[in-house]
Parts: structure tokens; C-alpha cells; sequence
């Protein structure tokens, strides 16, 4: 069964509200192959309601202005918990739109980094005896995360009308 959260893009400083959803295959709200957003939460559940739609109380945030930030600075210190998310929430919305994503690949270094953010993570259920992991990253993976990073701001940028960017 589909459940339904509020999640807002932020995007150059301008909140965009639309509603994620948990099933099999995680995605958002369209229509019209376009992400639906909204101005407002306000604005969300009342769509919601009138689509009888319930909405959960748990909202999640991504700041794509954090990428853009991070790709306009010197790119080593790599936020697994920030990067992952940001992963997860593009590739939900690549498939949401029907649309390649450059993290979607299944290839070996895109495999090894998305399990590098993932065990960056130090989730409590994967970790024995209180020991952490942190990732050493090489250029070239580096480079790939760039490329995703890139990559799903394209993706974004074809949604939401403040994404102007040239990278």
C-alpha cells in the first residue's frame, strides 16, 4: 500500500512542496509527466484532500542548493548521509518522469560509490562493535560523483522553474 509524505526541493532558496510516495517503486506525485509542487504546504494537503490522498506527518527536505554549493567548492569532503539521500530522492524522481538519471546506471563505479555513501552512513544495524566506516575516495570516483551530482540537477531542472543553472 502507496503511503504518502510531504517533501519539499528547496532550490535556490525557494521551497518547493510536493508529495513523495513509499510503495515497490518509490516516486512523486505528477502529472502531465511534470512533478506537482506547490507554493505551500497549505496548498499540498489541500490537493491531497481533494484527491483523497492521506498524508503522513513525516516530511523529508532536500536542498539541491547544498550540490550546488558543494560542486562550486573544492569537493572533498563528501557527506555520505546528504549525498546518498540526495541519490535516492533523484533517482525517485528520474523514474517518477520516465527519464535517464545518471545513477540509475548499473555499472562497477557507480555501484562502488553509491555503497560507499551507503556504508558512510553508518547505519546502527550494520555496524559491529560501535566501529564506524569512512570512505577513502579516489579521483576518478570523484569524478563519477560529480557527474551524478550533475546530473540529477539536471534532472530537477527540468521540473521546477528556478533551476537556471550552467555547470
Amino acid at each position: 500500500m502507496k503511503e504518502y509524505f510531504p517533501f519539499i526541493f528547496i532550490i535556490h532558496s525557494i521551497k518547493y512542496y510536493c508529495i513523495w510516495y513509499s510503495n515497490e517503486r518509490d516516486g512523486f506525485i505528477t502529472e502531465s509527466n511534470k512533478i506537482r509542487y506547490f507554493d505551500n504546504m497549505e496548498n499540498l494537503f489541500t490537493y491531497a484532500t481533494s484527491n483523497n490522498i492521506k498524508i503522513e506527518e513525516r516530511k523529508t527536505i532536500l536542498s539541491i542548493d547544498k550540490a550546488l554549493t558543494w560542486l562550486q567548492q573544492n569537493k572533498k569532503e563528501i557527506d555520505c548521509t546528504y549525498f546518498l539521500d540526495y541519490w535516492n530522492i533523484i533517482s525517485d524522481l528520474a523514474n517518477s518522469l520516465d527519464t535517464k538519471f545518471y545513477g540509475n546506471q548499473d555499472n562497477n563505479i557507480i555501484n562502488l560509490i553509491y555503497d560507499k555513501l551507503f556504508y558512510g552512513n553508518n547505519l546502527t544495524a550494520l555496524k559491529h562493535d560501535g566501529e564506524t566506516f569512512t570512505p577513502d575516495w579516489t579521483a576518478e570516483e570523484v569524478n563519477e560523483l560529480i557527474e551524478v551530482i550533475k546530473d540529477g540537477i539536471r534532472v530537477v531542472g527540468f521540473q521546477f522553474e528556478a533551476m537556471s543553472v550552467n555547470l
